[in-house]
């Protein structure tokens, strides 16, 4: 939710950005009824940090606040395969997840596509991916990252930064892939788990680029940081 809030009695005088940071807050804070909306489990938006606007007569500063969301992307699936290198796929291994479980929402955020994953808890040791079925048929920018230490380990994709799992105002996780935006072809998201170094494990699903565009998104402006 957008609020916009106007420092009263300060005509004439400089904003410090300090002082502002310090209203925003006490305003975001506060006992209020409108604070941020909450996005449902099953793909809606999400949510996160947004924008907010204070002037004076002189001056305009925008801050953080609560309440941007994820927008709804027509660019959606669900993890609904699932995958051993070895044997067949245990649930239980891959914390409990099977397939169907985990939904996974694409955007464009500085050039390259994001994935987020919904339903995912930010604290599972598991390691997300991601990769691109070119119209040649070919994999290609096929990538991994651990959401804790030592998630991916032995994975020979696992990418380094900006690549990687980011996680958004402290329930969502997200993927910044290497996919350019203008990539063409079927965008690959997955759910991986290592067994006995030896045989992995996961789920996956995959959505063509052309279902739709997939919206531009801000992670900084969405609270998205890595998450260790």
């Amino acid at each position: 939710m957008r609020r916009d809030r106007t420092l009263p009695e300060m005509r004439g005088a400089k904003l410090v950005t300090a002082v502002v940071l310090a209203g925003a807050l006490g305003g975001a804070c506060g006992g209020d009824d409108d604070g941020a909306a909450t996005g449902g489990s099953s793909g809606g938006p999400r949510t996160a940090a947004t924008d907010t606007t204070l002037g004076t007569d002189s001056t305009t500063t925008t801050v953080a606040a609560i309440g941007q969301t994820f927008p709804e992307s027509p660019v959606s699936t669900t993890l609904n395969q699932g995958y051993a290198s070895a044997g067949e796929l245990d649930p239980a291994a891959l914390g409990g997840y099977g397939p169907g479980s985990i939904g996974a929402s694409w955007y464009h955020a500085d050039g390259v596509y994001v994935v987020t994953f919904t339903d995912l808890d930010p604290s599972a040791a598991l390691c997300p991916g991601a990769s691109l079925l070119t119209p040649a048929g070919e994999f290609e920018l096929v990538t991994n990252s651990p959401m804790a230490e030592g998630a991916c380990e032995n994975f020979p994709t696992v990418a380094e930064p900006p690549v990687g799992v980011r996680v958004c105002n402290d329930d969502l996780v997200a993927y910044v892939t290497p996919i350019p935006s203008d990539a063409e072809g079927e965008l690959y998201a997955s759910v991986e788990i290592a067994v006995d170094h030896a045989v992995s494990m996961g789920i996956t699903g995959s959505v063509a680029t052309g279902a739709g565009t997939a919206p531009q998104v801000d992670l900084d402006a969405l609270g998205c940081f890595p998450s260790f």
